[in-house]
């Protein structure tokens, strides 16, 4: 029976090897389900369908206080502090590639040498970061936080490196040099992809563009491997990644010259706006902020109405006497003299008609807007509008929180510096950023209170207490008992057994005076009556 088995596994396996399946595998035509959250349309480059346009996008963000607070907020704290270079290791083993965190000669694995980190590559990206950047004027750390503007807005970045491409006498591409690093506007980019992946059409085809001619495009069915040539100079083509719009036709890139980011949504192709969540707040507040524009500038008077309790022919005769009075000398104010009913105690009242901001709890909800829309971005109210009245451990919680926020900002750059290090020939070197945990004045005293309400306690059960302070330059106590302490202050105070006490002066005279008093005893012993007899 198990050889019937096992000869049964045998020809199942001979068909599927004959079929190209196990040895030969095919390659997979078929699209995958692939739907992102933001819809696009177009033939190549797809052009993303959202509710809003990109341009209204920034109208609305630069018009709003509050949106254009918090996003200062995370591209200036994300970028305080600049970048800095940093080996990956201190040393590699030349045979089996293992990295180690310390300097050593030998691989403790296989025995081989070890070499340092290349220094040639720190110098190669000193000089990058410390470059004009562009044509311009604008150094990289500027344009990266353009780049970052453009993610807390739209959620999609574009980085675009120009390169010089070196050829070939055959017309391959021999290298490339990265000459400056550019943003690019994602009003115009777009991204050329499909249910097949990347630079793939909808029925599967691979585009291709040259690097000298951009705007010539080149479809290869999917079954061809073989890559084009361009067909004005007969240069290797790169596959078209990404698309820009132009008046007459798109501009191609490739997938190492352009780098998309997204931070705020993690969907296929394109990003999803925070303003996806928070655009009725923050028109409300634009609203709130003309109506209080519209009240100052038009100088409208009160909707109300003013009514005056009496008789019509007594009020008639009044308010033409005042009238005439104040024809005779209208720098004057007289009084309205009226005769009142008999039971009436206010003759002249005031109906407002006009609402009023406490009336509809005006301040309480531009409050919440203002929380809400900072909590979507991870920016605590402190940052925005201050935080008056609440209190110290909630002030401490709100900067810990927005930290955070900053924190993942920064590791959502390190991804492209990695990409960046790699493309600049750096292998045992990369470009970081400086981190920037936000200074928490209010936790570090909380914590120093804390602590020093800790060692009241324990010193209230007999413990001595010595103040120090900790890695972090926070007050802190070390405990010991009161025995300890004194055992402690007996080993200091003692002197050292290897070391013999000083000699007294005049020790050995006394000796000496010693010995001669024996002798004279042992004189005057035998020298005395009797003695020997």
């Amino acid at each position: 029976m198990a050889s019937y088995l096992a000869r049964g596994r045998k020809r199942r396996s001979g068909r599927l090897a004959t079929r190209g399946g196990w040895e030969n595998p095919r390659p997979e035509t078929y699209p995958i389900p692939f739907a992102p959250y933001i819809q696009a349309g177009g033939e190549v480059e797809k052009v993303p369908i959202m509710l809003f346009s990109i341009r209204w996008l920034y109208d609305i963000t630069y018009a709003s206080d509050v949106l254009r607070t918090i996003i200062r907020t995370i591209t200036g704290e994300t970028f305080k502090n600049g970048l800095d270079i940093k080996e990956k290791f201190k040393s590699l083993c030349l045979k089996c590639n293992r990295q180690f965190e310390e300097d050593i000669m030998i691989c403790p694995y296989d025995g081989s040498l070890t070499r340092p980190p290349d220094y040639s590559e720190y110098i190669r990206l000193k000089q990058f970061i410390d470059s004009g950047g562009n044509k311009f004027g604008e150094k990289p750390l500027e344009v990266l936080k353009e780049v970052d503007n453009d993610v807390n807005i739209t959620d999609n970045g574009y980085i675009f490196l120009r390169k010089d491409y070196y050829y070939d006498e055959n017309g391959a591409i021999d290298g490339a040099d990265i000459v400056e690093i550019m943003r690019l506007s994602p009003e115009k980019m777009r991204i050329v992809m499909s249910a097949h992946g990347g630079a793939r059409g909808e029925n599967g085809e691979r585009y291709y563009f040259c690097p000298i001619h951009r705007k010539e495009l080149i479809s290869m069915p999917d079954n061809d491997e073989n890559v084009p040539r361009c067909q004005i100079c007969n240069g290797q083509t790169l596959e078209a990644w990404f698309g820009a719009r132009e008046e007459e036709r798109p501009v191609y890139f490739g997938k190492d010259e352009v780098y998309h980011i997204k931070r705020w949504s993690h969907t296929q192709g394109y990003g999803v706006p925070p303003m996806y969540s928070i655009y009725l707040k923050v028109l409300a507040l634009l609203k709130m902020d003309r109506f209080v524009v519209n009240a100052y500038s038009l100088q409208r008077s009160p909707q109300g109405l003013l009514v005056i309790k009496g008789r019509v022919e007594n009020l008639r005769k009044a308010w033409m006497e005042l009238m005439q009075k104040a024809r005779e000398n209208p720098y004057m104010i007289y009084p309205l003299v009226v005769e009142g009913e008999e039971n009436t105690k206010r003759i002249v009242e005031y109906q407002e008609f006009s609402l009023k901001p406490v009336d509809f709890l005006w301040v309480e909800s531009r409050k919440e807007y203002r929380e809400t829309i900072g909590a979507v971005y991870g920016v605590q109210p402190i940052f925005v509008q201050g935080a008056q009245g609440q209190g110290l451990s909630n002030e401490g919680l709100m900067i810990t929180v927005t930290a955070q926020t900053i924190n993942e900002q920064q590791r959502v750059w390190e991804i492209f510096f990695d990409w960046l290090s790699k493309l600049l020939g750096a292998y045992d070197y990369h470009i970081i950023m400086n981190r920037n945990e936000l200074e928490d004045e209010l936790k570090r005293l909380d914590i120093a209170d804390r602590r020093l309400e800790l060692a009241k306690n324990v010193a209230a059960l007999g413990f001595n207490i010595r103040i120090r302070k900790d890695s972090n330059g926070i007050l802190d106590f070390d405990y010991v008992r009161e025995n300890e302490d004194a055992v402690q202050e007996e080993r200091d105070t003692a002197p050292d057994k290897d070391v013999p006490p000083p000699k007294a002066e005049g020790t050995k005279s006394k000796k000496k005076d010693d010995s001669l008093s024996s002798v004279q005893n042992d004189e005057d012993k035998v020298n005395k009556p009797g003695f020997g007899n």
